[in-house]
């Protein structure tokens, strides 16, 4: 077994920053989320990405099979790219540049390829915030209708979109719920 000379070398890290974040998070209360307009706005924003999930993938689907090295098939004509960026000391001169001239699938594929990686990340994590609320808000919900129901013995709540006055099932109707004073047991 051979022998290994090490060197401790003293390392200081100033983590200042980091315990006033986790001292602050500690320190304050979770803030209340509206469910109905956060699952709204992620529904739009999930939809934009989606759309232009869908538009690249267009693209992508013109290039697929072929080399990097090909041309641009003629069943695709890229007009112009634009890219749009930020320069100078604080990213404050925004300025776009017009791109006409994409020779072959290599100019272009690699940047779809990423792009559509990173949509499909946003719709996952927009997803996950969306079932994160609507998990939170189901337990909200049946524990303040348990508490309800245990201040309101005489009263009960029960579906009215579940069936109609013939017994019909019904589909597909918003959720109409009635409180009834006294049901039979």
């Amino acid at each position: 077994m051979s022998e290994t000379n090490t060197t401790s070398v003293p390392v200081k890290i100033d983590a200042s920053a980091l315990a006033e974040v986790l001292s602050k998070a500690t320190a304050s209360q979770v803030d209340y989320i509206e469910p109905a307009p956060f699952i709204r706005d992620a529904a739009g924003r999930i939809d934009a990405l989606y759309k232009q999930f869908l538009l690249l993938n267009k693209i992508a689907a013109a290039l697929h099979g072929k080399r990097v090295s090909d041309p641009i098939p003629d069943a695709l004509k890229l007009i112009k790219i634009s890219i749009t960026f930020a320069s100078g000391p604080d990213h404050q001169n925004v300025d776009v540049a017009d791109i006409y001239n994409v020779a072959c699938i290599a100019d272009i594929a690699p940047l779809i390829s990423t792009e559509l990686g990173a949509i499909i990340y946003a719709i996952e994590q927009e997803a996950k915030s969306v079932a994160d609320i609507a998990t939170k808000t189901t337990e909200t919900c049946t524990k303040a209708r348990t508490d309800w129901e245990a201040a309101n013995p005489d009263r009960k709540i029960v579906r009215t979109d579940l069936v109609t006055k013939n017994g019909a099932p019904v589909v597909g109707t918003p959720i109409e719920p009635q409180v009834v004073v006294n049901p039979p047991k």
